[in-house]
């Protein structure tokens, strides 16, 4: 049998994603104070090229076996839907690539 070390156990990768929605969410309000100055246009495009890095990093999470369940458990929440909650982030995230690349 092949040694598995390409694939995340659900823990690991719940933990992974968990700090990475955080990092967004810390990022996005960093953005929000800078997006109020008067900044130029590389700043504007290095925010595209972070947001898609980060969206990128949570597409690898959502795919790892067990973790829907794997985070009901861990929220002791049984009607956690985290697949619904990565959508509306993800969402969120194209929402902002999208307006910027367009102006």
């Amino acid at each position: 049998m092949t040694f598995l070390a390409s694939n995340i156990i659900p823990s690991k990768g719940y933990d992974k994603a968990k700090l990475e929605a955080l990092s967004i969410k810390g990022y996005a309000q960093d953005v929000q104070n800078l997006l109020l100055a008067n900044i130029d246009s590389s700043v504007i495009i290095n925010i595209v090229s972070v947001l898609s890095q980060k969206k990128a990093k949570l597409e690898a999470y959502k795919n790892i076996t067990g973790i829907l369940q794997y985070s009901k458990d861990q929220e002791e929440d049984q009607t956690y839907d985290i697949a619904a909650e990565y959508i509306a982030l993800v969402a969120r995230m194209n929402d902002v690539i999208s307006c910027v690349k367009t102006n």
